[in-house]
């Protein structure tokens, strides 16, 4: 079928073999961003006892400090989304990172209660910033069919870098007297290498990921090209040998969804031009919902499960 396009879109700004090995690369920057997020946070609560005893404040300012962050995080994020939503993602990350690690690092030089929670209130800034802008800009390296995969191994830094916070901080800050400002300063450095690398990185286009999925498969599962419908054969087979009234409903029904330009196997191809002729009858039993169940259902998941 001539109308059926054979090749990408050539306007992609990316080879899709360098676009794949990039989107790895930008994947552990982020990672590694993740993993100090996390860190960076919780090394206080490993070394809070001390911390707490050498600038003399009790326990009840340890939980203030920790609701000093909390409440900036909270009404830091919806705003600095919105932000990421307008400007580049990778630079609002990459401030965002600077701006949390500036802040674990000067936490150092905390010398009483009132500086410690200033600290830890621009730490709670810098990070609430930075999940909204980093989901998005990893949404856009990585297509649908990847994208939870992915999702779910960036999750993994964030709980490597609550167990290491833990241990970095309690065991930094047994080592000696005033050895916990070790901590803030070990983990707050890395964070802005990791800002200038996320500066670095390239913007993607919104929905890039998913745009050149489509152009590469365009008959995958998701797009609304011609369909291949050997992948409903199964479907069509069970319901011609159940119930040969229903064929017309459950092909129609995979024709309307497929869209009108299809590739049809040997054996269904005498069937070809009744199932063409009754593609504008399908919309009333979609909305009445006569698939549910069916094997046209096994079709449906099939074509786009």
């Amino acid at each position: 079928m001539s109308d059926i396009p054979s090749s990408a879109d050539p306007h992609l700004e990316v080879p899709r073999q360098k676009s794949g090995k990039y989107a790895m690369y930008v994947f552990w920057v982020m990672f590694g961003i993740s993993f100090l997020n996390y860190l960076d946070r919780n090394v206080l609560t490993g070394a809070a006892a001390t911390v707490a005893m050498d600038l003399g404040f009790t326990n009840d300012g340890i939980g203030y400090i920790a609701s000093a962050f909390l409440v900036v995080y909270t009404l830091g994020t919806v705003p600095l989304g919105i932000w990421a939503d307008r400007a580049k993602r990778k630079n609002v990350v990459a401030i965002c990172v600077a701006i949390w690690s500036i802040a674990t690092a000067l936490t150092a030089l905390a010398t009483n209660f009132i500086t410690l929670f200033l600290s830890r209130m621009i730490l709670g800034i810098g990070e609430a910033g930075y999940f909204p802008a980093g989901t998005a800009l990893m949404s856009d390296y990585f297509s649908r069919s990847k994208r939870s995969r992915i999702m779910s191994w960036w999750s993994v830094g964030q709980l490597v870098g609550i167990l290491f916070g833990y241990v970095i901080g309690g065991e930094l800050a047994g080592l000696f007297p005033g050895s916990w400002r070790l901590a803030f300063v070990f983990t707050g450095i890395p964070g802005l290498f990791l800002a200038f690398l996320a500066w670095k990185l390239r913007e993607p286009r919104r929905n890039e990921a998913d745009e050149e999925e489509v152009a590469l498969y365009p008959y995958s599962s998701g797009s609304r090209g011609p369909i291949d419908i050997q992948y409903i054969g199964a479907a069509w087979h069970v319901t011609a040998h159940q119930n040969p009234g229903g064929i017309d409903r459950h092909a129609d029904i995979c024709l309307l969804r497929a869209g009108s330009q299809c590739r049809f196997p040997a054996d269904l191809s005498p069937a070809k031009g009744h199932l063409r002729a009754n593609i504008g009858k399908c919309g009333p039993l979609l909305r009445s919902g006569d698939c549910a169940g069916g094997p046209g259902r096994y079709g449906d998941r099939r074509l786009y499960g």
